[in-house]
């Protein structure tokens, strides 16, 4: 009997065999060119040609697209587990150099983990509370819905990447972007390969001044 696989990230990062299992496999499927060059570097040559990149997406038919209300604050998001790698401290900081800034905003976090009481202290430290919302866990419909109706002006993805952990392509960046949804990122992973200047404002990670700085230049030009 045949097989082919899908290998992800800790399929391609973790001591789990997957030299071996690609020796079995007609075909392995990754998500990103970054994972594919990942993987063939724990390859032998004759079995290289296995691995095919073929890319994440997603679709939403009643798709709307997002349209920011001209004088308002400006409404950032950011969805993800609140872990280091997800640099959402880096977001934090740029949200108060924009408010220092004199930038009015309003910065929703979703997502839940280990770091939301150091997030919740910074939060407090910077003075930001009436200005950050740590929402916690929301479900994946209630997001959309958020995409969908227009209530979120910038999506913000700031992570980073710490030896080998990183992203692979974020599918909550591609569901914002589906929905017309502007998209600040870290080139991390394999972002690069879903943003460039075309469609967003890519960055580099742990600078939060340089996410400050794409996140005044958005607010400041509604054309773009």
């Amino acid at each position: 009997t045949s097989f082919s696989i899908s290998a992800h990230n800790f399929d391609l990062y973790a001591d789990n065999l997957i030299a071996h299992k690609v020796a079995d496999a007609r075909a392995v499927r990754v998500i990103s060119d970054r994972g594919a060059a990942d993987l063939r570097e724990q390859l032998p040559a004759a079995l290289r040609d296995r691995v095919h990149v073929i890319h994440l997406g997603v679709e939403f038919p009643d798709r709307l697209a997002a349209v920011r209300t001209a004088g308002g604050p400006l409404r950032v998001f950011a969805i993800g587990f609140l872990t280091r790698m997800k640099g959402h401290a880096d977001l934090v900081d740029a949200v108060s150099c924009v408010r220092d800034a004199g930038v009015a905003l309003q910065c929703t976090i979703m997502g839940d983990g280990p770091l939301r009481a150091d997030l919740a202290a910074q939060i407090e430290r910077l003075g930001l509370g009436g200005t950050v919302e740590l929402r916690g866990h929301v479900p994946h419909e209630k997001i959309i819905d958020e995409l969908r109706s227009g209530g979120v002006d910038v999506l913000v993805h700031p992570s980073i990447e710490e030896g080998t952990l990183h992203e692979g392509i974020p599918v909550a960046l591609m569901e914002a972007m589906s929905f017309g949804v502007p998209c600040i990122a870290t080139r991390t992973g394999g972002i690069p390969e879903l943003i460039d200047a075309s469609c967003g404002i890519v960055v580099e990670q742990r600078r939060p001044a340089a996410l400050s700085a794409a996140l005044r230049t958005l607010a400041a030009d509604h054309q773009l």
